[in-house]
């Protein structure tokens, strides 16, 4: 009789996957490296399949992966919902989460995750200026609040630190232009305060090209070749590059990322999505 999938060697398979390491997975599970190798050796076996391409530098799915892959998180999913829905103790009620545009960018497979497992919980998710945010936070129109600018507010958990850099498109040369056009975000963000002030000290003339509240927008300008722009690593996607040093450009400050909490972080549906957002969020760095 053929082997079936078990469930935890899947799960492992899907960290591996996720994280792209082997080592990434086993801290994410609580395991050494050693045992997440010898349940995916132990996965290729039943499958009767390679699942991934290793080298000393970087782990990467193969095609029978990427197709495992697909099946793998339905089934954890579909098993997850179902234990959830039947355990008494499972967390339950309503959080009102509020997140800045440039958080949500390292979000969607954390919520969909944690609505996955969380069945009875209702999670409402408000996107929007980190200022407004804390503000919404300290009138208790938000349960807890993940920000990129904690504009002097003590309390905050810190849950990701990276060096912003500077980014431009491989194809549109923008950083030959003078004055440097710039695409950045809108005004009161901290983080283009920052880079405007490193020009300035640098004597690099620069001038503001365009200007978003949202990150998909600064990416769209940087991306026509409008414009350079400013992203922390984690931020840039396909079709931007880093400008290196020979673009002879300021250094700039480090991005963060923290989460605050208003007064219904004491209930348990609450501190629970609180703890799965920085466990997850820091494992999938």
């Amino acid at each position: 009789m053929q082997p079936g999938l078990d469930l935890d060697l899947l799960r492992t398979f899907v960290e591996v996957a996720e994280t792209r390491s082997f080592t990434g997975a086993g801290e994410r599970l609580g395991r050494v490296q050693s045992a997440v190798s010898m349940q995916i050796r132990r996965l290729e076996d039943i499958t009767d399949s390679r699942l991934f391409s290793r080298t000393p530098q970087k782990v990467e799915l193969t095609a029978e992966g990427e197709q495992l892959l697909t099946f793998a998180r339905r089934i954890l999913s579909l098993s997850d919902e179902a234990l959830a829905s039947l355990r008494e103790d499972a967390p339950k009620g309503r959080i009102r989460f509020g997140t800045s545009d440039v958080a949500s960018a390292f979000l969607p497979k954390i919520l969909a995750r944690f609505t996955a497992t969380n069945p009875r919980v209702e999670l409402e998710v408000i996107c929007d200026r980190s200022w407004k945010l804390l503000s919404a936070l300290d009138r208790g129109r938000l349960d807890i609040a993940l920000v990129t600018q904690s504009r002097g507010r003590s309390g905050g958990k810190l849950l990701l630190r990276e060096a912003m850099r500077w980014v431009t498109s491989p194809a549109h040369p923008a950083h030959l232009q003078e004055p440097l056009p710039l695409a950045l975000y809108a005004k009161g963000c901290i983080y283009r305060e920052a880079a405007i002030k490193a020009l300035e000290a640098a004597k690099k003339p620069c001038r503001i090209a365009y200007s978003s509240a949202s990150l998909l927008g600064v990416k769209a300008a940087v991306s026509a070749g409008l414009a350079v722009g400013i992203m922390s690593k984690s931020m840039i996607s396909e079709g931007l590059a880093i400008l290196d040093d020979e673009a002879d450009l300021p250094p700039l400050p480090s991005f963060e990322l923290s989460l605050h909490f208003g007064d219904s972080v004491q209930a348990a549906s609450t501190r629970h999505f609180a703890d799965t957002l920085a466990l997850d969020l820091q494992a999938s760095r």
